[in-house]
């Protein structure tokens, strides 16, 4: 790392950089459970795509193969990354992306200096439910619904609140299933009010206003 830019291999000999002010963590500025995370080093990481050339947090490969996607902490995203970290080792401790479609934690990226630069996750190839692809799926809007539904059910079963709950928030999978991503909390005020901000009446609050308000909108929209 040099000053606030992380440097990844990738795949073509060329360097990608994180410059959106990466700040790094240490142990301390995370949840306690978070020590005993898979350390994966940043230097092992292989850029295998990216939206664009300054921006890393997207796929990457790590040298035995497996496919990642990397998250940093920017300044800019310093307790949401607190929060999601925190949430997502209780998801992977308690196996609930075995129970449900929820992204899990499979591990910590760290420099060489010992700071967390980001967190790791399984690779989803997917599209967010805001993509016009799926907002013209109208046959799979219910059950969309319906799956979206049962992981919020699931996550408050196990007293953890999503947070972020908006379509973007929500992927479609080439099997088309829906998944939960992103609980780094804070809100969309379209889909849930400040006041229930990570809560479990703002979870609810956001499926509703998706499912019952936003989708059938922009759906009619597309038609």
């Amino acid at each position: 790392m040099d000053g606030n830019t992380v440097i990844v291999e990738c795949e073509g000999n060329r360097s990608y950089d994180y410059s959106y002010g990466v700040h790094p963590a240490s142990f301390a500025d995370l949840d306690a459970r978070a020590t005993a995370a898979e350390i994966i080093m940043a230097d092992d990481l292989i850029v295998t795509h990216s939206g664009s050339d300054r921006n890393i947090e997207n796929c990457v490969r790590t040298e035995d193969g497996r496919a990642l996607f990397f998250r940093p902490r920017t300044d800019l995203t310093q307790p949401e990354f607190a929060r999601e970290v925190s949430v997502l080792m209780r998801i992977t401790e308690l196996q609930l992306h075995q129970k449900a479609k929820l992204s899990n934690l499979t591990g910590l990226v760290m420099l060489e200096d010992g700071l967390i630069a980001g967190i790791a996750m399984p690779w989803l190839p997917a599209l967010s439910l805001a993509n016009e692809v799926n907002l013209c799926r109208y046959e799979y809007h219910t059950q969309w619904e319906r799956q979206t539904r049962r992981i919020v059910e699931t996550l408050h079963a196990h007293c953890i609140v999503w947070g972020d709950v908006n379509p973007h928030n929500i992927l479609i999978d080439s099997a088309l299933d829906a998944w939960a991503i992103d609980f780094g909390g804070n809100h969309n005020v379209d889909f849930i009010d400040s006041k229930n901000n990570e809560t479990i009446k703002g979870d609810w609050q956001g499926v509703d206003r998706i499912s019952r308000e936003w989708l059938p909108e922009m759906a009619q929209v597309e038609r």
